[in-house]
């Protein structure tokens, strides 16, 4: 793949500043409720949470400006009815979910960590196209810090972080190296170039960042500069920086980084989207600040208050990619339609004026009238039949459909 340094913008902007991604991500997939984990179900996106994909046609017709590429797991349930992920961290399966049961690093020595082989990438891919949809690279690991909170516990990665500098540095280098590799592997298998690379991590609790400013810096944000330089070498497309918790505070080190879009999840402690757009500056595209499945409902109750601060506040962080908050019953699905639908209805103008002087009755009441009349409060889902599964044996599996 030809290694061409990104522009510092994504191309092909959206016409109304506004884009829309529907069931590309592990935070914006569709929750495969009361499914039963079994070796056959070969398309999640995260087989402990029941994430499944959604394929092109379904993400068009949902309102969606993205489909997704990226790896699917398979979960090989042992005698035992436990599970293996990918990371070789040990789940129990019960009806209320997975738990985990064994950590691979709890107990690692730095020697040990330094020789632990890489997993190897998931061989299943989904990667099939659809007419005047953004191919949206989902992220193959959890980042940084999230591989390094999977593979320890999160308590015992915090008890490293606080007592063992040195064993800290040993932990985030092996998963600065990991994921460095996993996306290096990955983009040489894609036919050709994403038009969006996500990149996932987590900083933080829904209430406080794990790191100070200077920690941050010390830790993490050097090891960060090198996975997006690693990143640079391999491909051409714009980046997308994914963080979960409450890091307000670290945001305009992360918009030092040179990325082009930065994902949020507004519901944390102070993200809320002038503050982020304030501390990002006006340059960086804003993903995830305002929930698009809530938007969909607000038009569908016919709240109009509700409908009205979610548009400004989207209005307010513009450029910006709306999406779902976190993964969506099949119910929710057809809520974030609704939103987009009232998303699509907007022009520059309107948002423009959304942003400049805030709700402007008329023109929210015409969009939200237009997405209850083109948006049925029920769409066909059926993502897993959707997805056209090439046989297991196929090293590069393809899923979805082009129509």
């Amino acid at each position: 793949m030809k290694a061409v340094p990104s522009q510092g913008a994504m191309s092909d902007p959206f016409t109304n500043g506004l884009g829309v991604e529907i069931g590309c991500t592990t935070g914006t997939g569709l929750r495969a409720d009361g499914t039963v984990l079994s070796s056959n179900a070969a398309a999640y996106i995260d087989p402990v949470e029941r994430i499944l994909p959604l394929s092109p046609d379904v993400a068009r017709l949902h309102g969606s400006h993205f489909c997704r590429w990226g790896v699917l797991k398979t979960i090989p349930i042992e005698a035992n009815g436990c599970f293996r992920d990918d990371l070789g961290v040990t789940w129990a399966t019960t009806a209320q979910g997975c738990f985990p049961v064994d950590h691979p690093f709890a107990e690692a020595s730095t020697l040990e960590i330094a020789r632990h082989p890489f997993p190897p990438l998931p061989s299943v891919l989904q990667v099939a196209a659809g007419p005047n949809l953004r191919a949206l690279l989902d992220a193959p690991i959890p980042g940084i810090v999230g591989t390094a909170l999977a593979l320890t516990g999160a308590w015992r990665f915090l008890e490293i972080f606080t007592e063992d500098p040195t064993l800290t540095s040993a932990l985030l280098d092996w998963t600065l190296s990991c994921t460095c590799q996993y996306y290096a592997d990955l983009l040489l298998r894609l036919p050709r170039q994403p038009d969006l690379v996500f990149i996932q991590d987590v900083f933080g609790t829904d209430q406080a960042a794990f790191f100070s400013e200077a920690e941050f810096r010390r830790f993490v944000l050097p090891r960060l500069s090198a996975l997006i330089a690693s990143l640079r070498t391999c491909t051409e497309a714009p980046l997308c920086l994914q963080v979960r918790g409450a890091a307000l505070p670290l945001l305009p080190l992360l918009a030092d980084l040179g990325i082009e879009v930065l994902g949020i999840d507004h519901r944390a402690r102070g993200m809320i989207a002038t503050r982020v757009r304030n501390a990002v500056g006006s340059r960086i595209i804003l993903h995830g600040t305002a929930d698009l499945v809530a938007l969909g409902r607000c038009i569908t109750t016919n709240d109009l208050r509700g409908t009205a601060l979610l548009l400004c506040e989207l209005a307010e962080a513009m450029p910006a990619i709306a999406a779902p908050a976190e993964p969506m019953s099949a119910e929710d699905l057809a809520c974030a339609a609704r939103g987009a639908a009232c998303l699509a209805a907007l022009d520059s103008d309107e948002l423009r004026d959304l942003r400049r002087l805030g709700p402007v009755r008329s023109t929210i009441e015409r969009a939200s009238r237009h997405a209850r009349e083109t948006m049925p409060p029920h769409l066909p889902v059926a993502p897993s039949s959707a997805l056209a599964l090439a046989p297991s044996s196929d090293p590069a599996l393809l899923v979805g459909t082009s129509a």
